[in-house]
């Protein structure tokens, strides 16, 4: 009971994949009072897909290979036995708040901040399991998102393959666009309901001090020059197996566009027709 009144609030960073979630957490991992973790892909991971499943409440297979590969990763082997739970429990999330709690307030930290780009996809069981949630979505222009995420996915495929079919060798064009659609349509659903706030990346690069200070704002912390900079807390927040995110090590920076380096002119037009406009 400690660990969970201790710790203030618990965020989660939300979006596309390739609209500077890194970036954002890397910003907010450098604040004294915020502890952050690589990605845990927790609720994506272990969250049960098949409806039947989830009508009984029954907890993912791999809940506990989610748990405790996470924990292997950050050099905590030793806590792998407080995350064993069991199959049938109704709340499997429990031992996954614990632990972060349990890491943050190790840290003499107060807030945790978990960014899984994907978990924006799974808001509504966040909200429901995790105590003093919020959520921070990140908004990155549609044809830099596409472009990026081409780029990624095909130069790392690897890196992307889990939960995919075999021999996958990175997204089409189609898929990128789809995705960016999907997603910044759910993040449109949430952009006027409390706990949640949405960030725009453009004006985050361009403009960080009158970015962070809403953000602090809405974490009710006090904004530090620190924030702008977030390659000290980046080897904390990034995997070894994510060398496309080298990039968010440096110092808030406006980053080149790929979009007319990638594609060629028809392709970019397809592109531009295809997005849809949503305006934050």
């Amino acid at each position: 009971m400690f660990i969970e009144k201790s710790i203030k609030q618990r965020i989660f960073i939300v979006g596309c994949p390739r609209s500077g979630t890194t970036l954002l957490q890397g910003m907010l991992n450098a604040h004294p009072q915020i502890q952050s973790f690589p990605e845990t892909h927790f609720f994506s991971r272990a969250y049960p897909r098949h409806r039947i499943k989830r009508l009984v409440t029954w907890p993912a297979l791999n809940v506990q290979t989610v748990l405790e590969g996470f924990l292997s990763e950050i050099k905590r082997p030793d806590l792998i036995p407080e995350a064993k739970t069991s199959l049938f429990t109704r709340h499997y999330a429990e031992k996954f708040c614990l632990l972060l709690d349990k890491l943050t307030v190790e840290a003499n930290k107060n807030i945790w901040v978990e960014k899984t780009p994907r978990h924006l996809h799974f808001i509504k069981q966040i909200s429901n399991q995790i105590p003093n949630s919020k959520f921070i979505h990140i908004v990155r222009n549609g044809p830099d998102v596409v472009a990026s995420l081409y780029q990624a996915t095909n130069e790392n495929p690897r890196a992307w393959t889990k939960g995919r079919t075999p021999g996958f060798k990175g997204f089409s064009v189609d898929e990128c666009i789809n995705r960016w659609n999907h997603d910044v349509q759910i993040t449109a659903r949430y952009q006027h309901m409390p706990n949640h706030l949405i960030v725009k990346y453009n004006l985050l690069v361009n403009q960080p001090e009158l970015s962070i200070q809403p953000i602090a704002d809405f974490l009710h912390i006090n904004y530090v020059p620190a924030m702008l900079s977030a390659e000290k807390a980046f080897h904390e927040i990034v995997g070894a197996n994510e060398p496309w995110k080298s990039n968010n090590k440096r110092s808030v920076h406006t980053p080149e566009s790929k979009f007319k380096k990638i594609f060629p002119l028809t392709t970019q037009q397809y592109i531009l027709d295809q997005l849809i406009a949503i305006d934050f």
